[in-house]
């Protein structure tokens, strides 16, 4: 009889954390813009690679796109500020949906209080890169998602090239190796700033002329 209670008081403990939920569906294989391929250049990140994270982050709109120069690069302190103010939404995915090179697929979520005191209001955000993390990618999208809405019961969205959102930085162009009939999302470049590549090149020239010498 108590094991009976007790699978009955797990159960109702469950169920009331599901109660209060929040579930983000991440994904470029559908949509009203069709299966639009993540690529850098041209070339799609291959399956097994890269990254794909919801979450938050203070930083609003107009700041990322405070740190996009007018060549539409992203800047490396953009970068890294995004990298460390940046919270992840359950669990980041990598590329390789059904083995296809450029295309993800996911969904994250949390449960209870935890996504009722932590998320709710929050700016939801995607991003995407070509490395491990935001911090060691060379190429980025990011999506704004709009916010984390409340739970009434239970919220959920779609974002990403396959749902809803507004691409922050990046650029829709080109055609997917799947076919021409499908497009394609190049992701935006990471620079240096230009005073931090002319003292790169400074410091190579010094070190190449004491090498002559």
């Amino acid at each position: 009889m108590k094991k009976s209670i007790f699978s009955i008081t797990a159960i109702s403990i469950a169920l009331a954390a599901l109660a209060n939920a929040g579930t983000v569906n991440f994904t470029n294989t559908s949509g009203a813009s069709g299966l639009l391929q993540i690529q850098v250049n041209g070339v799609p990140i291959p399956a097994g690679s890269g990254f794909v994270a919801v979450g938050t982050t203070p930083l609003t709109p107009a700041d990322l796109a405070g740190e996009v120069n007018a060549s539409g690069h992203l800047s490396v302190v953009g970068r890294d500020t995004l990298a460390a103010s940046f919270t992840v939404f359950g669990n980041a995915g990598t590329f390789g949906v059904n083995g296809l090179d450029g295309y993800f697929s996911g969904s994250s979520q949390i449960n209870g209080a935890a996504y009722d005191n932590n998320w709710v209001g929050q700016q939801l955000v995607v991003v995407i890169g070509n490395g491990t993390g935001i911090a060691d990618s060379g190429h980025l999208a990011i999506i704004d998602g709009g916010d984390f809405g409340a739970d009434n019961p239970l919220f959920a969205t779609n974002v990403g090239t396959g749902g809803t959102g507004t691409l922050l930085f990046g650029t829709e162009s080109g055609t997917s190796s799947l076919g021409a009939q499908f497009g394609a999302v190049q992701l935006g470049e990471v620079v240096p700033e230009p005073g931090v590549a002319i003292l790169a090149l400074l410091s190579a020239g010094i070190i190449f002329l004491r090498r002559r010498r």
